[in-house]
């Protein structure tokens, strides 16, 4: 599947490229990215885990769609949707991050917004979903401001650093 590139006045999100690989190195590299993702997200974060990352979102895979945020020409964050295998359930699942010099600028809030809407219209997915660690306020606040409700804890469903954790399940339903 061609995606199409979608812009807003801060930033453009864009097919993943080769080329992204130095700058999606240089912002995932930061700690406070890493303990917010899963631990299959490494840290520290190479130019060669950034070249693995593009492959394989490339090939589609896994079932991903993956959208870069560009900001100057920069790749400075990544909104990806997991697709469920099961194609009658209509559904796909969030993950994302942003560089930290990005944070706190509604950039993520925006781009989120800007996936779901197009998921639903151009996918004709009928649920999107994101799980949240507990200590990740701001991830649950770019969801909620794009009218995801939280539908509960999942206790026990993810390991992280050698601890299994609990996740906060929010949901989003097509009108």
């Amino acid at each position: 599947m061609k995606l199409p590139t979608l812009k807003s006045s801060k930033f453009a999100l864009r097919p993943l490229r080769d080329s992204d690989a130095t700058s999606i190195t240089k912002n995932a590299n930061e700690k406070l990215v890493a303990m917010n993702m899963s631990d299959s997200f490494p840290y520290p974060y190479s130019f060669k885990d950034a070249k693995a990352f593009i492959r394989l979102r490339k090939s589609n895979k896994e079932g991903h769609i993956s959208y870069v945020i560009e900001i100057d020409g920069l790749a400075v964050g990544v909104v990806s949707l997991h697709l469920n295998s099961d194609k009658k359930t209509y559904k796909g699942t969030f993950g994302y991050w942003l560089g930290k010099h990005y944070w706190g600028r509604g950039i993520m809030s925006d781009a989120v917004g800007m996936v779901s809407k197009w998921a639903f219209k151009s996918l004709k997915l009928k649920r999107l979903d994101a799980h949240v660690y507990l200590w990740n306020k701001g991830s649950a606040k770019v969801l909620l401001k794009n009218g995801f409700r939280k539908e509960g804890l999942l206790r026990n469903y993810v390991r992280k650093s050698g601890k299994i954790l609990d996740v906060l399940l929010f949901s989003k339903i097509a009108k």
